[in-house]
């Protein structure tokens, strides 16, 4: 393993502890660093961690005393990159890395076989889907990274317990500070605007998941979808675009085709399905392919695949009304895509935490299909302002009272779609916490007149 002379993690989220456990059971000298301060401090001592904990918002001149400048600063991906203690950290030239970057410095010398996906949209989906279509081939997998076990925690045990495969889902958050290219292929699967609030602009955006292309190792693959726009690829890998227009990597709604070529059938389940579905289907069924899987085992493993809940997620049908959760739409693009997925007309329930794109986008996007918009938490005033003359746009305090409002706006043969386009975290713990009380109100429907 590389020698790790100490770490400063910051942040203590999952991959802030995975980082502090690893580090103690190796006897690597750590410190903790976090803006809530006694909430660290609880868990750090509840796993009887040898470290000091120390708060983020206060005196930074611990690190003239404790911190060598040679320790590397591993930073979470929820911190932002001008953080007092990111400052600090440069002003010494330390090397301040994601948990990503940290783990595959540690499986350096012999990294294991790894797909990394990225995207705006539908990365936890396809990460699910490749897993799936692995499991169902008969190899051992495991998905790991953004969306939910830290890589950190998956490779420290001996390798004897390691899969054939990790598959990783990255967000942009984590592409920022990471940089050693050891995936054998990558994928990013699409572009929209998200995460404004963090990065400022669509251009830096952009250039923090293009860094995927850096990670990909010479001779591998990497798979981009064709409206992302040209980008510079620092290694040699193999690079395909897919899509329905002009990819090397296409269909024609009936067979999977690469350069001309037939390569296999798209499932009956998608001949008819969203082009979002069918893109990610794709996208992951040519990684698979790659790997050694045939298109016909791939095309047998999807009948029996489920998407992860509270992603365009059917709840049930109530005076002839269908409702879906799409809690996890938390970006314009991604609700624009719940909207054109689902049966229309549609009452659309949206709002929550502003993420720094106009909602302007969705009057072009919704026309024709969306009856009303039911907004809620931060974002509903600015909702209303930048869509309200073309849609009608109807305010709520709870989501109790979107559903309620939903429910007397929609029409019979109609959808109602949770499908925020915002964080959740004004009203809610997490997206999940957000579906999760949505499917609550929308089943409270039975008993109400």
């Amino acid at each position: 393993m590389v020698d790790i002379p100490f770490v400063v993690a910051l942040g203590l989220g999952k991959s802030g502890q995975a980082v502090a456990a690893f580090c103690h059971a190796k006897k690597i000298p750590v410190v903790v660093v976090d803006d809530k301060f006694e909430m660290a401090k609880t868990w750090v001592k509840e796993k009887n961690l040898l470290c000091e904990v120390l708060d983020g918002r206060g005196d930074l001149s611990f690190f003239d005393t404790l911190v060598p400048k040679t320790a590397w600063c591993v930073t979470s991906p929820g911190i932002v990159l001008d953080h007092p203690v990111l400052h600090r950290c440069r002003s010494r030239g330390m090397e301040i890395v994601s948990e990503v970057e940290f783990a595959l410095r540690i499986v350096r010398e012999e990294p294991p076989k790894m797909i990394a996906v990225t995207g705006t949209n539908g990365k936890t989906t396809v990460v699910e889907l490749l897993c799936h279509i692995f499991k169902h081939a008969g190899r051992t997998c495991e998905a790991v990274g953004n969306i939910g076990r830290p890589l950190v925690e998956a490779f420290n045990r001996q390798k004897s317990l390691w899969p054939e495969w990790f598959i990783v889902e990255l967000s942009s958050f984590q592409l920022e500070t990471t940089y050693q290219p050891l995936f054998t292929m990558g994928c990013w699967l699409n572009l929209t605007p998200n995460h404004l609030d963090r990065h400022k602009t669509m251009d830096e955006y952009r250039q923090a998941k293009q860094r995927l292309s850096q990670l990909v190792v010479n001779e591998g693959l990497f798979v981009l979808h064709e409206d992302i726009p040209p980008i510079d690829v620092a290694t040699e890998c193999h690079v395909v675009r897919y899509g329905r227009k002009q990819g090397a990597l296409t269909t024609d709604g009936t067979y999977i085709i690469f350069h001309g070529e037939v390569v296999g059938t798209l499932p009956e389940r998608l001949v008819s399905g969203s082009s979002h579905d069918l893109e990610n289907y794709l996208a992951a069924a040519f990684l698979a392919m790659q790997s050694g899987i045939s298109s016909q085992v791939i095309a047998e493993s999807y009948q029996a695949f489920s998407k992860p809940h509270h992603r365009i997620e059917f709840i049930g049908e109530y005076s002839g009304v269908k409702y879906f959760d799409d809690s996890k739409g938390t970006n314009i693009a991604a609700t624009a895509a719940a909207v054109e997925a689902v049966p229309g007309p549609v009452v659309l329930i949206a709002g929550g935490v502003h993420k720094g794109a106009s909602y302007a986008y969705w009057k072009k996007a919704f026309h024709g299909k969306v009856q009303a918009i039911i907004a809620m938490g931060q974002a509903r005033e600015l909702i209303a302002t930048d869509v309200g003359d073309e849609i009608p746009v109807l305010l709520a305090d709870t989501l109790q009272e979107a559903v309620a409002k939903a429910k007397k706006t929609a029409v019979p043969h109609s959808s109602v779609v949770l499908s925020p386009g915002c964080s959740s975290y004004d009203m809610f713990q997490d997206y999940k916490d957000r579906g999760q009380q949505f499917q609550h109100a929308v089943r409270d429907l039975e008993k109400t007149p």
